[in-house]
């Protein structure tokens, strides 16, 4: 966890948004170095939810895109 809170902070964001649905982030990305963003979700009802994958692209760029893992669902159990 450290070292992706440490590759976060170097990680240049220029502009960030915590939506209610989604979390943004504005950065730029030089050459092929990698980039890790750590974001935490709270469920505040319990049910079954789909998370959506990460997804990435490139505002100049169009066809500079990517999609990354997610788990297919996650459950939140009540109290």
């Amino acid at each position: 966890m450290k070292t992706i809170r440490e590759s976060m902070e170097n990680a240049g964001i220029k502009h960030q948004e915590y939506r209610g649905d989604r979390y943004v982030a504005a950065l730029d990305i030089d050459g092929n170095r990698s980039v890790h963003l750590l974001y935490l979700a709270r469920a505040v009802t319990p049910g079954t939810y789909r998370v959506p994958p990460p997804q990435v692209e490139s505002m100049y760029r169009p066809n500079w895109q990517a999609l990354g893992d997610a788990p297919a669902q996650m459950v939140v159990k009540g109290k």
